[in-house]
């Protein structure tokens, strides 16, 4: 009973977190994406503030103390904004990891595991962050900085799947199913690890070097997705959750196709271009439960 009463406070709480880390993850992208990376050129606060300051008093002095970094109101305000849902994500992760060593007694040592990783993994984020500013958005730094996002996204959601068992039918599946679906995952990681280096270094619409690498990429990887999806169709289609996965993965497959080829037919307008971050992140999620499913489940 306490067992039970244990996993499923985590669910909840490792879903509520899931949910803000997915926030923070749409917020950066259009904090980066609008510019306002350095917006703020000290850190955790804004010039000296943690509120952005708006009297004309404060902002003529501000001027004077950072004349290499003439202050902008609203790019502070989307910086600190961005600042503010972080300090609460890690706040929640905190607690992710606390009630993750407090289910470890009766659920098993993996959820140590969880909360060393997670705890690592927000540690490492904090300092990125403070990197992010110091570094005046070094693309090295800044890739870390997403890619960091994105692997402590995937845990929630892991974390989430494993407190809150699978309520279907077991399930045998080929060696060749987790095969494809191993390497589908590795393919996505390596794509996403391109796509961060393409945004971390603002050429999305060149065709060169690694940018034209995301492109080939994103074929190889749709390929191996669509594989993936016909191969659960047409062999495990009686695994409701597999079924209804596939599905997911082949819709938000096709949209995020779709918002590439928009991004650069439309010069990546700044809703498109968060989109194909959101988007990515789903996808990433959506793998981790087929994965899951077939290995853990």
């Amino acid at each position: 009973m306490f067992r039970s009463i244990k996993l499923r406070r985590l669910s909840i709480l490792s879903f509520i977190t899931l949910c803000l880390a997915f926030l923070v993850i749409g917020v950066g992208a259009f904090t980066r994406l609008s510019q306002a990376g350095l917006g703020c050129p000290d850190w955790p606060g804004c010039y000296g503030h943690l509120i952005v300051p708006k009297d004309k008093t404060t902002l003529q002095r501000i001027d004077l103390n950072y004349p290499h970094a003439p202050i902008s109101v609203k790019k502070a305000q989307i910086e600190m904004g961005h600042r503010y849902l972080a300090g609460l994500l890690g706040i929640l992760i905190l607690s992710v990891v606390v009630t993750c060593m407090l289910t470890a007694r009766t659920s098993g040592f993996e959820y140590i595991v969880f909360a060393a990783l997670l705890f690592m993994l927000l540690i490492y984020q904090v300092f990125l962050g403070l990197w992010t500013v110091t570094f005046k958005l070094s693309p090295f730094i800044v890739m870390q900085h997403l890619l960091v996002g994105m692997t402590i996204l995937a845990l929630l959601w892991l974390i989430y799947l494993y407190s809150r068992p699978l309520q279907t039918a077991t399930i045998n599946v080929s060696r060749l199913f987790r095969f494809l679906a191993a390497v589908g995952f590795i393919l996505l990681i390596v794509q996403v690890i391109l796509g961060a280096w393409t945004s971390s270094h603002y050429v999305g619409l060149l065709y060169a070097g690694l940018s034209a690498v995301h492109r080939w990429g994103a074929l190889v990887v749709g390929c191996a997705l669509f594989s993936l999806f016909l191969m659960i169709q047409t062999h495990y289609r009686s695994h409701l959750l597999l079924k209804k996965t596939s599905w997911y993965l082949l819709i938000f497959l096709c949209v995020q196709i779709l918002l590439g080829a928009l991004n650069v037919i439309f010069q990546l307008p700044l809703f498109l271009a968060i989109a194909h971050n959101l988007i990515a992140s789903m996808i990433l999620l959506i793998m981790v439960t087929i994965n899951y499913t077939i290995n853990c489940g």
